[in-house]
């Protein structure tokens, strides 16, 4: 008989630890984010054959400072820039910021912007950013992480 206990109770523990072992882990809180507006860095755009350097303003609108023929070397003068619609091996989905409201579309091969038609435009303020989320192409700015509240002890 206190062999068979033995052997009950052993199971029993190791029922109860495999399945604590096996539950999913408590879900992390979502992770929220701001915009934070950025109108002083440099960019390029893809446009008719060149590139384009400048900056957009506060409504996504691009102010060129420079231009430069694509697949020309760049000269020691450009400021450092980021793409903001480079090509890529496929069209791909993205908005694009025009006056508080956003447009549907994609960025194709060439780099050009084509709305969506009939795609619903959103204001600026309704738009959830995430990760995996469509970019907006021109955003004057970027999304950064927020901290959540610490807790109270």
């Amino acid at each position: 008989m206190r062999r068979s206990a033995c052997v009950a109770a052993s199971a029993l523990l190791l029922a109860i630890g495999g399945a604590a072992a096996t539950s999913d882990p408590p879900a992390a809180p979502p992770v929220r984010y701001k915009f934070v507006e950025n109108t002083d860095r440099w960019v390029g755009v893809r446009r008719g054959g060149w590139l384009l350097i400048g900056k957009l303003d506060k409504d996504g609108e691009f102010t060129q400072e420079q231009r430069i023929p694509e697949g020309k070397p760049w000269s020691r003068g450009l400021p450092a820039h980021g793409l903001l619609n480079g090509a890529g091996p496929e069209p791909r989905k993205a908005y694009e910021l025009r006056h508080g409201a956003l447009v549907p579309g994609e960025i194709r091969k060439d780099g050009a912007f084509v709305p969506e038609v009939g795609g619903k435009i959103i204001a600026f303020a309704d738009y959830q950013y995430a990760p995996e989320a469509p970019p907006i192409w021109n955003l004057p700015g970027g999304f950064q992480p927020v901290e959540p509240p610490a807790e109270k002890k």
